[in-house]
């Protein structure tokens, strides 16, 4: 493996990632955790990519499936989270992001891949493995969500 095309991808990768994490996970240190082994497991398969958008889905899904496995261990069931603001989301955005975080975790990926990361519901639905029409069936339902919330408070 070369240097500089790792770099490159770290650089290209590393705050994707991480917000991804973070949605899953819910803490700062987490995320940073699940963001190493993401890079970890990159190293380590070396996978050679047909094209950008197969990199780019084989780097959510194996972020997907790391938080996954970290939200499940036992460490992380048994840990108290601290409580900290993320960092990387603005001042004014911290409601909007404390709201999309209390979502059920299928309806909050579904936002922060469409929203936060640009992708369409064909792409969010091959990383999922699941049906576009089932993608954009929860980010409906997750709006209306959200719109509740809102018009709630």
């Amino acid at each position: 493996m070369q240097t500089d095309s790792f770099v490159r991808l770290v650089e290209k990768y590393n705050q994707v990632i991480f917000r991804c994490a973070y949605s899953y996970c819910n803490n700062r240190e987490d995320a940073e955790d699940v963001l190493q082994e993401v890079f970890c497991r990159y190293l380590q398969k070396q996978p050679v990519f047909e094209n950008e958008n197969h990199e780019r889905a084989w780097f959510f899904r194996v972020t997907i499936n790391v938080s996954k496995n970290h939200v499940r261990s036992f460490w992380h069931r048994k840990v108290e989270a601290l409580t900290e603001e993320s960092g990387f989301v603005g001042e004014k955005d911290l409601g909007v992001w404390m709201d999309v975080q209390s979502l059920p975790l299928k309806y909050r990926t579904v936002i922060q891949l469409h929203y936060g990361e640009g992708l369409t519901l064909k792409e969010i639905a091959e990383i999922l493995d699941a049906n576009p029409s089932t993608v954009g069936t929860r980010l409906e339902r997750a709006k209306g969500m959200l719109r509740k919330m809102w018009k709630e408070a």
